[in-house]
């Protein structure tokens, strides 16, 4: 009975303790229970995604986060590697992080690119664990989506080489700073300043180095005022900047806040304008200049009258509304001819200007002398796009100027009459000597009768010029003076047959002595061989073969000696000498028992009127206005 009891007992204290590890039990398992709920939560629900791997790099377990990142199939039974989600460019990198896990245990991190299963690209932070249970090595491998923080990179990227681009390539001078140190300049910026070297010449020194003194603190003071807060650009202001090497350009400025680096910075718009205050001071002293005391014009392509100054209203009579649109053909008057004006097109069309004086018309169509010239304007294309006009009123001035020439002409005709006058009364004190002497010496008379007749020759243009016009002298009235004094050396009578129109015909002044020497050896020859013998000689004077021209013939009895026309006879070589090269010509023939000696003369040694004609090359006044 007593065992029985104890054996009862035993057994309720047996019971008592299974009924305790029963409870211990139960509440493990509540645990277990629990713990796998919260795993649960930790790894299945977690936001990032968890692989396991094994040491191939085979996936073996993967949470929704990953299977949902990656594209993976959970339930799948074929085989998924984590290497072939990785792109190519990537594969080595990612192996040598897996060697570096296994050989150090450390664990290992990377920013990888993959392509998911449904080949949508996709960027992570990778890190992976190695452990080891039961004999096996593992991984653990934590994914992070980091798509859109790289996308967002790569945007920003993108953005500031676009800002390069744009701020390399533009030719506006930009330029950044913050509190006045500048971090960026572009290309145009460090050609502007003159920067040798990329940068290096202006990144970390200090804008207002490149200001001018004289605006430094009213544009310190402008910065000081344009805080971040003010995200609006600033009006542009004009300065005067300083180049690297001192030099001053005009400038006008403007900035606004932008974000350089991650923090607020100003970046400062240069524009140059030397060139535009250059020109806009042109303009001004255009303005100027074309409202001078001389009248201007300025015409469309088609000449058409587009603008004048006041100048031209006082001058012409016109009052600006009454041209502006018409033709400045207005202007012409009627003393020239319609050639004038095509001359004038063109010489303009020929070298884009002309200059001269011409006759114009005021509005009560009086005339006045307009003095000044041309000129083409010409566009970008080199296509003529105005035309510019300037003239003075000239006509007083002209007025003075004829006064002034007729009276030195008056003057100067005095003059040189006078000196004519006392030459040829020198030559013929010579000539009286020549006499006396050949009268002593009769041996001598000969070749002194030749030497009379010259220097008479001489003295008779000068005699003519004493009393005639300086640039006329009749080769009727020189013929007979020359005539005369031959016949009285000679003591041989000499007939002068002149036409009835031979006192038209005028000798230039230039070749006068040398026809008179010339004509002066042939009458002479004429006299020695046969006109003394034979009782005389003849001289006649008419028309040349041309209206213009005219002969002098001069005739003798006797014989022509070729011998006498050699190169050995003194006489005709100082014949040949003197004769002019151009309008002078010289023929001699035996006609019967005559001697004709034929020296015809045309322009320009001769002319026929008052005056010589001008045979320079003067200058052409042409009309100022187009057609």
């Amino acid at each position: 009975m007593e065992d029985t009891r104890d054996l009862l007992h035993q057994a309720e204290l047996r019971q008592t303790d299974l009924e305790a590890q029963n409870e211990e039990l139960r509440s493990a398992l509540e645990l277990l229970e629990a713990s796998r709920e919260y795993y649960f939560d930790l790894y299945e629900l977690a936001p990032v995604g968890y692989l396991r791997l094994n040491r191939s790099g085979m996936i073996l377990q993967a949470n929704a986060a990953a299977a949902e990142l990656l594209g993976l199939d959970r339930v799948a039974s074929k085989p998924q590697w984590l290497y072939q989600l990785i792109v190519k460019s990537q594969l080595s990198d990612f192996g040598l992080m897996l060697s570096r896990l296994w050989r150090t245990r450390q664990a290992q991190s990377s920013e990888m690119q993959l392509l998911t299963l449904n080949a949508k690209p996709l960027w992570v932070n990778l890190s992976m664990e190695a452990h080891t249970r039961a004999g096996s090595s593992f991984l653990h491998v934590v994914l992070i989506d980091i798509t859109q923080r790289m996308q967002a990179q790569a945007a920003l990227l993108e953005n500031q080489e676009r800002f390069r681009t744009l701020t390399e390539s533009t030719p506006e001078a930009i330029m950044v700073h913050r509190d006045g140190v500048i971090l960026y300049a572009n290309a145009a910026a460090r050609l502007m300043s003159g920067a040798t070297a990329p940068l290096r010449d202006l990144v970390g020194t200090h804008i207002m180095e490149r200001v001018h003194p004289d605006f430094r603190q009213p544009l310190a003071q402008r910065l000081a005022d344009f805080g971040p807060q003010n995200r609006g650009r600033t009006v542009p202001i004009q300065v005067t900047l300083l180049q690297l090497d001192g030099a001053s350009i005009e400038a006008e400025i403007s900035g606004h806040w932008i974000t350089y680096g991650d923090s607020p910075a100003v970046q400062v718009a240069i524009r140059d304008v030397t060139e535009q205050r250059r020109q806009e001071q042109g303009l001004r002293i255009a303005a100027a200049a074309f409202e001078c005391q001389e009248c201007m014009l300025v015409l469309d392509a088609e000449g058409k009258i587009l603008r004048v100054n006041r100048a031209f209203s006082l001058i012409t009579g016109y009052a600006e509304h009454e041209v502006v649109g018409r033709s400045s053909a207005l202007l012409r008057s009627v003393q020239h001819p319609i050639s004038l004006y095509e001359a004038i097109w063109s010489e303009i069309h020929r070298t884009g200007c002309w200059m001269g004086q011409v006759w114009h018309r005021h509005k009560d169509g009086s005339p006045y002398l307009a003095l000044g010239g041309t000129t083409a304007v010409r566009d970008a294309q080199a296509q003529v796009s105005h035309y510019v006009i300037n003239f003075i009123d000239a006509t007083h001035r002209q007025q003075q100027e004829q006064e002034r020439l007729a009276d030195e002409a008056a003057h100067r005709e005095t003059l040189v009459r006078e000196v004519h006058h006392r030459i040829k009364n020198h030559l013929q004190g010579v000539m009286s000597l020549l006499r006396r002497f050949a009268t002593k010496h009769p041996e001598t008379a000969q070749p002194l009768r030749d030497a009379i007749a010259q220097v008479h020759s001489i003295s008779v243009i000068h005699g003519l010029t004493a009393h005639e016009r300086l640039t006329r002298i009749s080769v009727a009235e020189l013929t007979g003076a020359v005539a005369r004094e031959i016949q009285n050396l000679w003591q041989t009578p000499i007939t002068l047959d002149p036409c009835d129109q031979a006192a038209r015909w005028n000798l230039h002044e230039d070749d006068a002595v040398p026809i008179a020497l010339v004509l002066n050896e042939l009458i002479s020859n004429a006299v020695k061989h046969g006109g003394q013998a034979s009782g005389g000689v003849r001289v006649t004077l008419n028309q040349g073969s041309s209206p213009e021209g005219l002969n002098i013939r001069i005739s003798n009895t006797g014989q022509f000696s070729r011998a006498a026309a050699g190169p050995g006879h003194s006489g005709l070589q100082l014949i040949a000498a003197l004769m002019p090269r151009h309008g002078a010509q010289l023929k001699r023939e035996q006609q019967g028992e005559t001697v004709v000696t034929l020296l015809e003369l045309k322009p320009p040694v001769v002319f026929i009127g008052l005056d010589p004609p001008n045979t320079g090359c003067g200058a052409l006044d042409l009309d100022l206005v187009l057609d």
